[in-house]
């Protein structure tokens, strides 16, 4: 996708240091080039996103005081947001992952572009965080029982880290 639709980037994406850089990037193109909601494999879908998606054309939610998440998130195509992001990846590709293309390169971007009032609670979509003590527990959790343990959340990602293995 990214040599027949995105040319320009591909010696960039082709040079990433890390396999995460390229996976954070191919998600915001895949948004940009096709629209719809990416979602990491850890994320576990507890009420439909269909009202969140009806109402907007961007779907973002913090996953922290301050930091938006990019492990769930949706948009049109050709959101103007992804637009601006995948043009300042090149400028980053040699910052740490986070900054480069994860949580923190997202929310400099949305913070720049005016789209704080679009934003969604972590409560409804990270309601608990990456180092809480419980994550285990939760992981082995039915769907029912999470839906009772975290009666306001949409989603919730078990924080596997996987991207942090070598």
């Amino acid at each position: 996708m990214i040599a027949n639709h995105y040319p320009w980037f591909l010696a960039t994406y082709d040079g990433y240091d890390c396999n995460i850089k390229r996976v954070d990037a191919a998600r915001y193109f895949i948004l940009h080039k096709h629209g719809g909601i990416y979602a990491d494999l850890d994320f576990v879908l507890l009420r439909s996103l269909e009202p969140y998606l009806s109402a907007n054309d961007l779907l973002l939610a913090y996953e922290a005081p301050g930091m938006i998440g990019n492990a769930i998130m949706g948009s049109c195509t050709g959101h103007p947001l992804m637009l601006a992001a995948i043009s300042d990846l090149e400028r980053t590709k040699d910052r740490q992952v986070l900054h480069a293309t994860g949580p923190i390169y997202l929310s400099s971007h949305v913070n720049k572009s005016f789209y704080l009032n679009e934003m969604h609670s972590s409560l409804f979509f990270y309601p608990y965080p990456w180092d809480h003590p419980d994550k285990t527990k939760y992981a082995s959790m039915s769907l029912e029982v999470l839906r009772e343990t975290f009666p306001d959340a949409i989603s919730i990602t078990h924080w596997t880290g996987s991207w942090l293995a070598k």
